[in-house]
């Protein structure tokens, strides 16, 4: 099996460039599936007026009444089996009228096989306990979703940037799931957060980014079972364009010849 996955953040498209970067990218048709996160409804509308070689899995959330941010790119030509969005809103009041934070997976026919695919976006930086609880959520998730044990590859926004916590992270997944993005380095910058009033977090990182200071942090990350992960040659890449807080960052896997 030969796939390229691309993870972004999209920060709701806030920081200029982002649908250039998104035109660019898939026009280039490289790419099997693209993991999205804070990708908003007018976002998903040029999307499907612009890309062409590209379908979207986006699943209205019920529990808030409106469109998931979450979003799976998928090449016209796959097939989509089946999808299903699980909540993170439980784990944490403030986000209980959010659409921002969850799981979305998708089961996918290909033309080498069958696969899972999933986009996930955790609760904020400072709530360390609740991504902890989301994490271990999400394993099950991922389990329950696959009984066939169909290969899998998850990937996005863990919000993992308190010490420590990418290490238990990656112990919670295990021996599942294993990190292809262990090493990639810092894949978001506060300096280009949205200046979201309210949220205090936001105000003081737009507030010291009018002085050239932000926070990096290594946070975006992508998964997959622990058979692809031996069966398969993975590469990293982490791209310097500035189109969100977040960096987009890519996973080429390749099997490995006998």
């Amino acid at each position: 099996m030969k796939l390229k996955v691309l993870t972004l953040n999209c920060g709701k498209g806030y920081v200029a460039g982002l649908y250039d970067f998104l035109e660019k990218t898939l026009q280039k048709n490289e790419y099997d599936f693209v993991l999205l996160q804070e990708f908003s409804s007018s976002n998903a509308e040029w999307f499907k007026s612009n890309i062409e070689n590209y379908k979207i899995l986006r699943v209205f959330d019920k529990e808030i009444n409106m469109e998931s941010e979450l979003a799976i790119v998928y090449r016209k030509d796959f097939i989509l089996k089946e999808s299903q969005l699980y909540l993170f809103n439980h784990f944490l009041k403030a986000n209980l009228k959010r659409p921002e934070f969850g799981f979305l997976l998708g089961k996918f026919k290909i033309p080498q096989s069958e696969l899972i695919i999933g986009s996930i976006h955790s609760s904020a930086v400072l709530y360390f306990n609740a991504r902890s609880r989301e994490a271990k959520f999400a394993k099950k998730c991922l389990l329950d979703f696959n009984p066939d044990s169909l290969p899998i590859i998850f990937g996005g926004d863990f919000n993992s940037g308190l010490p420590g916590e990418k290490t238990r992270n990656n112990k919670i997944f295990r021996p599942d799931f294993i990190n292809l993005t262990i090493n990639s380095g810092v894949t978001v910058n506060s300096r280009y957060v949205e200046p979201r009033p309210g949220w205090w977090l936001n105000v003081i990182s737009v507030f010291f980014a009018k002085f050239g200071l932000g926070i990096c942090m290594d946070v975006d990350h992508i998964f997959v079972d622990k058979k692809t992960a031996k069966t398969h040659a993975s590469s990293c890449k982490v791209f310097p364009d500035r189109i969100s807080d977040h960096s987009a960052m890519e996973v080429s896997l390749s099997t490995v010849k006998n």
